[in-house]
C-alpha cells in the first residue's frame, strides 16, 4: 500500500467510508525522514505477516482506505505463505521502519518484487502493505518509489506489472496517478487453496472476483513518484 495524492485536502473515501487526510509534498518529505527502509529478513516475518493483515482485510485497527474486507474474508497471507519467499534470493521483500517518530523501531509498511517466469523485461509489484494507523504519510508512495528502483536497477526491467483486485476503486485511481495503465487483460480471482482469501457471500451471488492487469513503463528516467 503505501500513499495518497500529495496535494492537501480532505476527502471521503466512500467505498471504505475512512476519511483520509492528504498529505503536501513538504509533509510528505518530512515523515519520510523518519523511514528506514531494508531488506527484510525471517526475523520479520510476524510483523510482516500482520501489517499485510491489517492492510487488506482489516483487525484490531482502524480500516485503512486500502483494504478489501468489503470484498473477501480470511486471511491475505501467513508465515507459511511468506517464509519461502523471504528465502528465496529472487524475491524481493523491503520495508519501511520508522526509527525516529516511535519509541522503538516499528514495521509500518513492505512490499513484494519478484521477476516473472518467461518475462524478461517485466517485473511484478505486490502485497503492497502500510498499517492502517499509519497510512496518509506517504509510506506507500515511498515504498512504490523503492520497488519501481528494484525494478528498474536492481533487475533490470523495463515494465513493472501490478494485479489490482476489481472493486477496489480508490486504489486503482491511486495507481494510475503513479502512471500505471490498465492493459485491457484480467486474471479470474484464485481457488480457496492458495489461502489469500474468500470472497464474502454477498459477493460471490452478485459479482465474479478478478484482478485488474497494470502496467508502467520504466523506460523513462523519471517516475510519477519521483516529480
Amino acid at each position: 500500500a503505501h500513499n495518497q495524492p500529495t496535494h492537501m485536502s480532505t476527502a471521503s473515501v466512500e467505498s471504505t467510508g475512512v476519511r483520509v487526510q492528504y498529505r503536501t509534498s513538504q509533509e510528505r518529505r518530512k515523515d519520510w525522514e523518519c523511514m528506514k527502509l531494508r531488506r527484510a529478513t525471517l526475523a520479520d516475518i510476524t510483523d510482516l505477516v500482520r501489517v499485510c493483515n491489517l492492510a487488506y482485510r482489516g483487525g484490531d485497527e482502524v480500516t485503512g482506505w486500502t483494504g478489501e474486507e468489503h470484498l473477501l474474508i480470511g486471511n491475505r497471507t501467513s508465515k507459511e505463505q511468506l517464509e519461502p519467499l523471504l528465502k528465496d534470493t529472487d524475491n524481493h521483500i523491503f520495508l519501511a521502519v520508522d526509527d525516529i517518530s516511535t519509541e522503538k523501531p516499528t514495521l509500518v509498511g513492505f512490499c513484494h518484487v519478484q521477476t516473472l517466469t518467461g518475462e524478461e523485461t517485466k517485473a511484478e509489484v505486490g502485497m503492497l502493505s502500510v498499517k492502517p494507523s499509519e497510512q496518509s504519510r506517504g509510506i506507500g508512495s515511498l515504498l512504490m518509489r523503492e520497488a519501481l528502483r528494484i525494478c528498474r536497477e536492481d533487475l533490470h526491467r523495463d515494465t513493472a506489472v501490478m494485479w489490482i483486485l476489481d472493486g477496489r476503486v480508490d486504489l486503482l485511481g491511486w495507481y494510475h496517478k503513479l502512471g500505471f495503465v490498465d492493459t485491457g487483460r484480467i486474471e479470474p480471482f484464485p481457488d480457496i487453496s492458495t489461502r489469500v482469501g474468500v470472497p464474502r457471500e454477498e459477493i460471490v451471488g452478485t459479482h465474479t472476483l478478478f484482478f485488474h492487469v497494470l502496467e508502467k513503463s520504466l523506460v523513462e528516467a523519471k517516475t510519477a513518484t519521483d516529480q
